[in-house]
């Protein structure tokens, strides 16, 4: 079992999309049981971070949240800013996603940005062992009732 669970805590509103709709730098939630993944899992409803999207391999790679406190959580928002120069969106828009939603700023295949996936890793999520502890894979054809996340406000903007 994650020994966090932040849903509460970090959530300002979400909108469920579908996996096709899941890009780089979104924050989504979703069910995940390891019957239909077929792997050990003890999260079954992960909070993640996508840093990158395998379609050739139909997987998400990402961090999940719930496996960090809330002032690891913080602190990964404040790096995007000091480490990578980049900020936090809070009100984007994609077509197909009529509510605001809080996304990192990192390349994709819709929206290009000077942080890649990999830069992003090697900057932010090698910093700290509780990053890289949080580092997972999921198979989308496994992720039932995606959501993706609008994060409260006080969690992108602690000093």
């Amino acid at each position: 079992m994650a020994k966090y669970k932040h849903h509460g805590r970090l959530i300002k509103s979400t909108k469920v999309i579908a996996n096709k709709a899941i890009i780089e730098g979104m924050i989504v939630s979703f069910s995940y049981t390891s019957t239909r993944a077929k792997a050990v899992t003890n999260d079954y409803t992960p909070l993640v971070l996508v840093l990158y999207r395998n379609r050739k391999k139909g997987l998400i790679e990402g961090v999940n949240l719930n496996y960090m406190p809330i002032s690891k959580v913080k602190k990964l928002f404040k790096l995007v800013g000091t480490r990578l120069r980049s900020e936090v969106l809070t009100d984007e828009k994609i077509p197909g996603i009529s509510a605001d939603f809080t996304r990192v700023q990192i390349s994709s295949q819709r929206r290009r940005s000077n942080i890649t996936p990999e830069k992003f890793y090697e900057k932010v999520v090698t910093e700290d062992p509780d990053f890289k502890g949080a580092y997972r894979h999921y198979k989308i054809d496994s992720l039932k009732n995606v959501s993706v996340i609008d994060v409260k406000k006080e969690i992108l903007n602690e000093n």
